[in-house]
């Protein structure tokens, strides 16, 4: 969560960020998602709610992806 980039509706932007050979990489996730909903310690929405299942698959999508682009 980008915190300090509060959207109307207080959600904030997701972020992703890693790290390869020691050096930072930062992108947009292109998500805004509720302060409330996101469980900080594991990186995901927490719930079952409609809204937490879709940001999760999103989220798990993009570390897929990211996966597959360091691996090649």
């Amino acid at each position: 969560m980008k915190k300090g980039s509060e959207k109307r509706g207080g959600n904030l932007p997701l972020m992703c960020r890693i790290t390869v050979d020691g050096e930072i990489k930062q992108f947009s996730c292109k998500m805004d998602i509720p302060l409330w909903l996101w469980d900080v310690k594991n990186n995901q929405a927490s719930g079952k709610s409609a809204e937490a299942q879709k940001i999760n698959r999103a989220v798990d999508k993009i570390r897929v992806e990211v996966t597959a682009a360091i691996r090649n």
